[in-house]
């Protein structure tokens, strides 16, 4: 299944929604803690991209479905959320971005947590920019060939 990203919260801004699209991701928008993404969002973000947008956000209501969800997932996109603990529990990796400050489970510093094994951090500078966070995203989500080795260690089911 192609990857998904949750929604960003403060993180999300169109243009990240729209890159990790084209990177392979399917984007689900929401922004100031809306639970519902508005439906002209949806409609300009898929005209952006030319392909389809699905909206898991239902699956919010119902923490069975969503985990249900994120089993079926190869690879979770997202902000630290319960969607990330959802799949931390289900012992699956994931790839999180993270705005400054970061919270305490985060660390200050690093690509990873201790709290999170497996998990990816992508975090925003100091001066608030994600252009790092977000090119080095790029790079782990860019097509590789099969034989190329992964650009992260992953866990086992």
């Amino acid at each position: 299944m192609p990857r998904v990203s949750a929604a960003m919260v403060a993180v999300t801004e169109g243009e990240m929604v729209i890159a990790v699209a084209r990177a392979g991701g399917i984007g689900v928008v929401r922004k100031n803690m809306s639970i519902d993404p508005e439906a002209a969002e949806i409609a300009q973000l898929q005209q952006r991209l030319g392909r389809p947008v699905h909206d898991f956000s239902d699956f919010n209501r119902d923490p069975e479905s969503m985990l249900a969800l994120l089993a079926l997932l190869d690879d979770y996109l997202g902000v630290s959320n319960t969607n990330m603990y959802l799949r931390a529990g289900q012992g699956k990796t994931a790839r999180v971005l993270i705005p400054y400050p970061p919270d305490w489970r985060w660390m200050i510093e690093g690509e990873s947590s201790p709290w999170f094994p497996g998990f990816d951090v992508y975090r925003q500078g100091g001066d608030g920019s994600w252009a790092p966070a977000l090119e080095r995203l790029h790079q782990h989500l860019s097509p590789r060939p099969p034989d190329a080795p992964s650009p992260q260690p992953t866990l086992q089911d």
